[in-house]
């Protein structure tokens, strides 16, 4: 089964979940529920879908999308958004709020992870570029631009520094980094 299957189930189900939480039997509704679900931006594609098929699946709920960096999110919940299922990118998004007791413990659950990957133009594109192959590649001068998520709002900001830390290339790039809140 490919990843984005099984995110999409186990999303479905966390959602199916928190949805059997809050609607009153049919019999006793009178409007519609809501639910709003604040999640990383790398889940947008996977969760609109996911909120497509469960709004048609149940009518009488309406689910309310928040996407954007997993820190923005965080701090959204701390000034007292109003959240029901926040799906955070980063562990440390969480265990920050669990420990200020923003989010219920017990249903935290792990249902994915990401892998860091590096994309750049494909041979022969690009302004005199040289051919990025490996890591290390991105501290030759030619390379005058690095675009990564912001490594204080965005996890995979702060995957990607770490990586480039752990192959001591951080100090000889750091300075063609742009930033980006989402990516």
């Amino acid at each position: 089964m490919e990843k984005s299957h099984l995110v999409m189930i186990i999303a479905a189900v966390i959602l199916v979940g928190i949805a059997a939480m809050l609607v009153m039997p049919s019999s006793q509704a009178e409007e519609n529920t809501e639910i709003t679900v604040s999640a990383a931006a790398s889940l947008t594609e996977s969760f609109t879908e996911i909120e497509q098929e469960f709004e048609a699946q149940n009518p009488d709920v309406d689910v309310n999308m928040n996407f954007a960096g997993s820190g923005s999110l965080r701090m959204q919940i701390e000034a007292g958004a109003p959240i029901d299922v926040f799906a955070s990118a980063s562990q440390k998004h969480m265990n920050i709020l669990e420990e200020a007791q923003l989010i219920d413990s017990d249903t935290r659950n792990n249902f994915a992870e990401n892998s860091l990957v590096m994309i750049v133009p494909a041979s022969g594109e690009g302004d005199g570029e040289k051919n990025i192959l490996i890591l290390e590649d991105l501290a030759d001068v030619s390379v005058t631009r690095i675009a990564i998520g912001d490594p204080e709002v965005a996890p995979v900001g702060r995957y990607a520094k770490g990586a480039l830390e752990e192959a001591s290339l951080w100090d000889n790039v750091s300075e063609k980094m742009i930033y980006a809140e989402t990516v």
